[in-house]
């Protein structure tokens, strides 16, 4: 990606004063822009962010001449130790609003300049629950990207930071786990850029933001809750599936009973809990109950939308998902008779009888 004029409203950079550099290097924008000059580099996307200031009808305009629109907000400072966080969501929020066809991309800090003072060598670092909350609040208020300034701000450093020349002491002890629960590579991945349609979860206490994702499938169901209000309370949560019972709370090595579509949770100020909701597994007949390999079995069940897997004995299958209550697999070569075993994202069922293999 290539990075546009920083901050360019709060600079006083009129929008149109970015059309040339924006149609010349990517050949987007009105052609007119480019001033009959060719474009450098289509193939790359143009990056602008924007300072915490101005109003949404300010911003506007600058969405005309970018692919990527966003904000960089850092709340805890040296003047302000206890901070609103909620900002960054809020000015993420804002900018999703101007930008309802591009990305939005928000940048939370690590050490910028109001974080650490030169004369008497103090500084500030946000704490684990504070960056945790500042990046799952942008996520659920539309960010699609997310960056971490300030690791190479020296005011900020300690240890053996200085040697390697970035703020490893905060990659370590803040930084590294939380985008372990973020990257491609974890189990919320999937539902971080599903586009699949969900229910709208509602959270009993106007502090309380939720977004709710779509993971593997329909029967894979993610909900972020970042409440900022203060002390510890109690929120419900309504409007979740009837299938909705058990729910892991992610990172947290617990659970979660839900009846009817409703819950309640312990909240302390500054808190996100992500919860996950898988459908139930459940297979009740399949046919035919013999076949060669290379045949098709149909299972009849519940919750196969979910489906991870299907295993003839310890032999995988291909399958295909036709809906929620059917899905249809394949004998694979090597299958031995015996219970066909599905696999979803929380759980593994096997068929009450065998099926048999025929040669």
């Amino acid at each position: 990606m290539w990075k546009g004029r920083d901050e360019p409203w709060w600079s006083e950079i009129a929008p149109d004063a970015l059309q040339f550099a924006y149609c010349r290097v990517t050949s987007r924008g009105d052609p007119s822009w480019c001033g009959g000059e060719a474009p450098l580099d289509p193939s790359q996307l143009w990056v602008t962010i924007e300072a915490p200031r101005g109003t949404a009808t300010d911003l506007a305009p600058y969405s005309s001449v970018t692919d990527i629109h966003g904000v960089d907000i850092y709340p805890v400072s040296l003047a302000h130790p206890l901070p609103n966080l909620s900002r960054v969501g809020q000015w993420t929020a804002t900018l999703a609003s101007i930008t309802p066809f591009a990305p939005v991309w928000t940048t939370v800090e690590i050490c910028p300049g109001g974080s650490s003072d030169q004369t008497t060598g103090a500084f500030i670092l946000p704490t684990f629950q504070q960056e945790r909350y500042m990046a799952y609040d942008a996520i659920a208020n539309g960010a699609k990207a997310l960056t971490f300034y300030g690791g190479g701000n020296a005011g900020c450093f300690s240890g053996s930071d200085g040697t390697y020349g970035w703020n490893w002491t905060f990659w370590q002890s803040v930084l590294q786990p939380l985008v372990r629960q973020l990257s491609a590579s974890s189990p919320l991945a999937p539902a971080l850029v599903s586009s699949g349609k969900t229910p709208f979860v509602r959270a009993g206490r106007s502090d309380t933001e939720t977004m709710v994702r779509q993971g593997t499938s329909i029967d894979d169901l993610w909900l972020i809750a970042a409440r900022s209000g203060p002390g510890t309370k109690t929120v419900a949560f309504n409007g979740l599936p009837r299938w909705a019972h058990r729910g892991s709370v992610y990172t947290e090595s617990r659970t979660v009973k839900a009846t009817k579509g409703s819950f309640g949770d312990r909240f302390a100020q500054w808190d996100v809990h992500v919860y996950h909701f898988v459908e139930p597994l459940i297979l009740r007949k399949f046919a035919p109950s013999q076949a060669t390999v290379g045949s098709s079995v149909t299972l009849q069940g519940k919750g196969l939308a979910a489906t991870k897997s299907v295993h003839f004995g310890d032999v995988k299958a291909h399958y295909k998902i036709v809906s929620d209550t059917k899905l249809v697999t394949t004998v694979p070569l090597r299958a031995k008779s015996g219970p066909i075993v599905v696999t979803s994202a929380l759980k593994q069922v096997r068929t009450r009888t065998s099926f048999l293999v025929l040669h």
